[in-house]
């Protein structure tokens, strides 16, 4: 099996550290699975918003298309795409071109587990809600709740 690593991360400073780790990471792991690493690609200083501007990306999926690679080895999910629809389909293109994705956190990826990754967590949102809607009103910004009508 070959396989090609990719990483990004989010800001140059970070850079060295969040690239080399998670690089050696991932070719530790394939070294002990028995896969044979061909290519490895990096996207440094690159959000994970948008595919749009990050070459390391666009050269991993021309690799994919090639046929230069079995699979793709990378930390998490959120490193090819932190938007949920970039994450469907990248993963289907992988898939339709018979490349299978691994990450470090989820073992071998699957569509049931890229679909469960971006199902919102209720309790979560509700949280960040209210801490937002409780920070807005200490600052004043938010107009305050009605009064409760006395009877």
């Amino acid at each position: 099996m070959r396989a090609a690593l990719y990483t990004r991360s989010a800001s140059v400073s970070q850079q060295s550290a969040e690239i080399h780790d998670p690089f050696m990471a991932c070719r530790t792991f394939a070294e002990r699975e028995g896969i044979d690493v061909v290519a490895a690609f990096e996207d440094a200083g690159a959000s994970g918003v948008s595919s749009v501007d990050r070459p390391g990306f666009h050269n991993l999926m021309q690799a994919a298309k090639t046929g230069v690679v079995d699979v793709v080895i990378c930390e998490g999910l959120d490193r090819l795409s932190r938007s949920q629809a970039d994450i469907l389909d990248i993963f289907e293109a992988l898939r339709i071109l018979d490349v299978s994705v691994i990450t470090l956190t989820d073992g071998r990826v699957d569509g049931m587990q890229v679909c469960e990754n971006g199902a919102p967590d209720t309790r979560r949102l509700k949280a960040m809600q209210r801490k937002a809607m409780t920070e807005h009103q200490g600052n004043g910004t938010s107009p305050s709740a009605p009064e409760p009508e006395v009877a």
